[in-house]
């Protein structure tokens, strides 16, 4: 392997450990603030739950069994100072954190707020967790919950061809997008 490749592989459990930290620090930050409300308490933490788990798929995704940390920790002293944990162990917990987030977070976002996290993004990401799991009657109903949705925001299109074109950037099958540019 070159020290390219090593360099890369580094570059990413440290960026992705970076993420979990921070949702740690969040979690830790909005559950410990009896100034924040109820409701905008509720939404931060969905946030940080959801993105907590988002970077530990993509950990467990990569490496199997992690080191999994879920209050504050100092990124710099990660590399061998926490045991790793099995990997369904962090899986587990990461069901456990987007179904809390699943019930606190909105079924959609609007405006500046596009990009955010919804209770389908949660979802959908339990939805890939269950199917690493091989828990195929789990990702079935998760799947089925997401697009039967009530809100009606998230369905499959007519067209496979639908999904893609300017005119179609946000449209129903999109669950959770991100834009790396400004408009």
């Amino acid at each position: 392997m070159s020290a390219a490749v090593i360099g890369s592989l580094e570059t990413t459990w440290i960026y992705l450990y970076k993420g979990v930290a921070n949702c740690n620090t969040v979690i830790s930050g909005v559950t410990d603030n009896p100034n924040i409300s109820e409701a905008a308490s509720r939404e931060v933490l969905g946030q940080a739950l959801f993105l907590r788990s988002l970077y530990y798929y993509l950990l467990t995704c990569y490496w199997g069994d992690v080191p999994m940390c879920l209050d504050a920790l100092n990124v710099e002293k990660i590399g061998g100072a926490i045991p790793r944990a099995p990997v369904d162990s962090v899986r587990q917990q990461m069901i456990k954190d987007l179904k809390v987030a699943a019930a606190d977070l909105p079924p959609t976002w609007e405006g500046a707020d596009l990009g955010r996290a919804s209770k389908w993004a949660a979802e959908m990401l339990m939805c890939h967790i269950y199917l690493w799991q091989k828990n195929w009657a789990a990702a079935m109903t998760t799947a089925l919950e997401i697009i039967e949705n009530k809100d009606g925001q998230n369905h499959l299109l007519a067209s496979y061809g639908d999904i893609w074109g300017e005119a179609n950037e946000y449209n129903a099958e999109n669950i959770w997008e991100l834009d790396f540019t400004q408009k």
